[in-house]
């Protein structure tokens, strides 16, 4: 009589492979929405400091209005930032030069330590035309509050833009 054998896996080798399968899948993806979590932090506070360097620049380059140079500003608020031009403070802008960028619903800014006070105390900065410099340095941090990440921009007394 002859023995024939069947070559194949048997259920509880399936089971095995599918199961370690799954757990590598599982793990993968918790660490890819951690890596997209931390990518829009660093992302968004790349283009804040952008702004930032991009009105220092502009105030810099000493751009002129009927009345004198203009300075170049940013105000900050919870969710939002707004990029505004004046010859004076935020209260005399040119509201058609105003430009708001809202924040991403994870993220908001924290910790205002800024020299202007546009709305609130110490919730912007507006650099002077053609020095480009602060009235002080400063610094605000981009949070996201779920899991308390935190990265800060700090603004020195020159007008150089750092994080």
């Amino acid at each position: 009589m002859k023995h024939i054998m069947k070559a194949g896996f048997t259920l509880i080798e399936t089971t095995l492979v599918l199961a370690i399968f799954s757990l590598l899948v599982y793990l993968s993806s918790a660490s890819f929405i951690q890596m997209q979590k931390a990518r829009l932090l660093t992302d968004n506070l790349w283009q804040v400091v952008s702004v930032l360097r991009q009105s220092q620049s502009q105030a810099a380059a000493g751009e002129a209005s009927g009345s004198g140079r203009l300075r170049f500003g940013v105000l900050f608020g919870r969710n939002f930032y707004q990029e505004f031009t004046s010859l004076t403070d935020y209260g005399a802008r040119n509201t058609s030069f105003d430009f708001t960028t809202n924040l991403p619903e994870r993220l908001e800014f924290t910790d205002f330590n800024l020299p202007g006070s546009c709305v609130i105390p110490n919730d912007c900065i507006i650099f002077s035309g053609l020095e480009g410099t602060p009235s002080a340095g400063g610094s605000i941090s981009l949070t996201r509050p779920k899991d308390n990440s935190k990265k800060t921009v700090y603004i020195n007394q020159q007008g150089g833009v750092n994080y």
